[in-house]
C-alpha cells in the first residue's frame, strides 16, 4: 500500500501542478487547483518521511539485534556465528559491532586474521567516537601492527581515548610522555595521566605512579605514596608492582629492610611467572635471606628465571655448575647457561666462559677462550682486557705478544681491576716483562688492596719491608 501511495502521489501532484500551469481558469479555479496540489505534496512528503523513520528505526533494530546475538555467540566461543551477526550488524552502522567485528579480524576469531580489515572496522568505529577502537589503532601503531610503527600518530588516537576517559589510554600516554616514545619526555605530563587513569582504579597506572614517586619523577619524591600505590596493585594481583615491593621491603626504601615481606611478594610475583622475581628468590635462597640457605632451591629459581631469558639467572646457573658449592658439578651444564647469557652480551658470562675455556683440564680450548675474551673486551671490559692480556703474554692460543699483552693489562688496572692491578705491581717488583720499579709496584699493589684483593695487602707489606732492610 506504502509502495503504490508513494507511486501515485507524486503523480497526481505533477498532474494538479501542470493542469493548473497550463489550463486557463478563472482566478477562484486557480487557486482552488493550487491548494490541491500543494495538500497532496505535503500528504506525499509526509508519507514518505515517514517510510524513512520507519526504515532507519527498524534498520537499528534489525543492528541492535544481530549485535546482541553476535554477543551471545561470541561468549559461547561460537565465533563464526558471532562474526556473522557482527559483520550484519556492522554494515549497519552499528558501532559496538564494528568494533568487535575489528577485534575478531585482528584476532583471527572466526574468521582468517586480517590486520587491514582490523583496521578498517576499528577505524570505522573511531570515527564515531569509540574509545576502545581508538585506543586499539594507538596500540597497533606502537606496535606495527598492520601498520607501519608511528608513535606520533599513535599518540593522537591514544589522545582522543584518554579524552573520553578511557584508563588504558590514559596510562598509555603516561609510558608515553614518561619513555619519550612518539613526544618529547616529560615526567610532569606522564605522571598527570597516570594520575587520571588511578582514579579510575587501573591497577598498572597505580604500579608505574608509585615508581614515579619512589624516583621523584614528575612529582615530589614521596616514598610512602609510593608504596601505598604500590600495595594497591599489589593487592589486586599485579607482579609488576608485587616484585617492586619486595624491592622496597629488601633494600629498605622508604621503610624498614624487611627480608620476610620482600620474600612473600617476590614470591606472589614469582608465582605468576615473574622472571625478575624468580631471580631475586634465588638469590634470596643463596644469601639464606630470611630462609634456610639452600643452594638447591635457588637452583630451582634460577632455573625459572633462565628459562624465560632472565641473563643473570643463566650466568648465576652456570656459576654454580662451574664453581659448585654443594651443588653437583656439571661442566656440560656450566657451558650451556653461561653460553645462554654469553651469547647475549652478558659480559660476565662471556669473561667466565672465557676462563673455563682456558682452565677446564677436559674442555681446554684457548682459541674459544680467546674468542670470549675479546668479545669481553669488545665492550669495553677490563676483566676481558686483563685475560686476554695474559693469554698475549703467555702465548695461549695465539702468538706471544708482551707489548699488546700489558698494554691490555695497564688498560685493565686503570680501570681499576683489582687483578689487573695486582699482576702489574707483582710486573713492577720482580723486573718481568717490564722494567722493575718499586715505587710503581707499591703503586699499583696499594690500589688492587683498596678495592679488595685477597694477596695485595700483603704483597704491599712485603714490598715495603724489602725497601727498609
Amino acid at each position: 500500500m506504502i509502495l503504490l501511495l508513494k507511486i501515485l502521489l507524486p503523480l497526481l501532484a505533477f498532474l494538479s501542478l501542470f493542469v493548473f500551469a497550463s489550463a486557463p481558469r478563472k482566478k477562484m479555479e486557480k487557486r482552488s487547483w493550487r491548494t490541491v496540489g500543494l495538500f497532496i505534496l505535503i500528504i506525499t512528503y509526509l508519507i514518505l518521511f515517514y517510510d524513512y523513520q520507519k526504515n532507519e528505526t527498524n534498520s537499528i533494530l534489525n543492528a541492535e539485534l544481530h549485535r546482541m546475538e553476535g554477543n551471545r555467540a561470541y561468549k559461547s566461543k561460537n565465533y563464526n556465528t558471532a562474526f556473522h551477526f557482527y559483520k550484519n550488524a556492522a554494515e549497519l552502522g552499528e558501532v559496538e559491532a564494528q568494533y568487535n567485528l575489528a577485534v575478531m579480524y585482528q584476532h583471527g576469531r572466526g574468521v582468517t586474521q586480517n590486520f587491514l580489515e582490523a583496521i578498517k572496522w576499528y577505524s570505522k568505529a573511531a570515527q564515531q567516537n569509540h574509545p576502545k577502537a581508538q585506543h586499539n589503532i594507538g596500540t597497533m601503531l606502537v606496535n606495527g601492527t598492520g601498520f607501519i610503527k608511528n608513535n606520533k600518530e599513535a599518540l593522537g588516537w591514544f589522545r582522543k581515548s584518554a579524552e573520553q576517559n578511557h584508563a588504558i589510554s590514559q596510562f598509555g600516554l603516561g609510558v608515553m610522555y614518561q619513555y619519550g616514545n612518539g613526544v618529547e619526555k616529560d615526567y610532569i605530563k606522564a605522571a598527570e595521566w597516570y594520575k587520571k587513569a588511578v582514579s579510575q582504579g587501573l591497577y598498572i597506572a597505580e604500579s608505574n605512579l608509585g615508581f614515579m614517586y619512589h624516583h621523584g619523577l614528575g612529582v615530589e619524591k614521596n616514598d610512602e605514596k609510593a608504596m601505598e600505590l604500590l600495595l594497591k596493585s599489589a593487592n589486586k594481583g599485579y607482579s609488576q608492582a608485587q616484585h617492586n615491593l619486595g624491592v622496597m621491603f629488601l633494600k629498605g626504601y622508604g621503610i624498614a629492610k624487611d627480608y620476610k615481606k620482600a620474600f612473600m611478594w617476590y614470591y606472589k610475583a614469582a608465582q605468576q611467572g615473574f622472571a625478575d622475581s624468580q631471580f631475586d628468590l634465588g638469590t634470596m635462597y643463596e644469601k639464606g635471606q630470611s630462609v634456610v640457605q639452600s643452594n638447591e632451591e635457588a637452583i630451582i629459581w634460577y632455573t625459572k628465571a633462565a628459562n624465560q631469558g632472565h641473563l643473570k639467572a643463566s650466568f648465576n646457573l652456570g656459576v654454580h655448575y662451574d664453581y659448585p658449592n654443594g651443588t653437583k658439578q656439571d661442566a656440560d651444564e656450566a657451558i650451556k647457561w653461561y653460553l645462554k647469557a654469553a651469547n647475549r652480551g652478558l659480559i660476565e658470562a662471556q669473561v667466565n666462559l672465557g676462563l673455563f675455556y682456558k682452565k677446564n683440564l677436559y674442555f681446554k680450548d684457548y682459541r674459544k677462550a680467546i674468542e670470549w675474551f675479546s668479545k669481553a673486551d669488545d665492550q669495553g671490559n677490563p676483566k676481558g682486557k686483563f685475560n686476554l692480556g695474559l693469554m698475549y703474554i703467555n702465548g695461549l692460543g695465539l702468538m706471544k705478544n708482551e707489548r699488546k699483552g700489558m698494554n691490555l693489562i695497564i688498560e685493565a688496572a686503570d680501570q681499576n681491576d683489582r687483578d689487573a692491578q695486582y699482576v702489574l705491581g707483582l710486573f713492577y717488583e720482580t723486573g718481568q716483562i717490564i722494567e722493575k720499579n718499586r715505587t710503581k709496584a707499591a703503586e699499583y699493589y696499594s690500589k688492587s688492596a683498596f678495592y679488595g684483593h685477597p694477596e695485595a695487602k700483603e704483597a704491599l707489606d712485603n714490598l715495603m719491608n724489602n725497601l727498609f732492610k
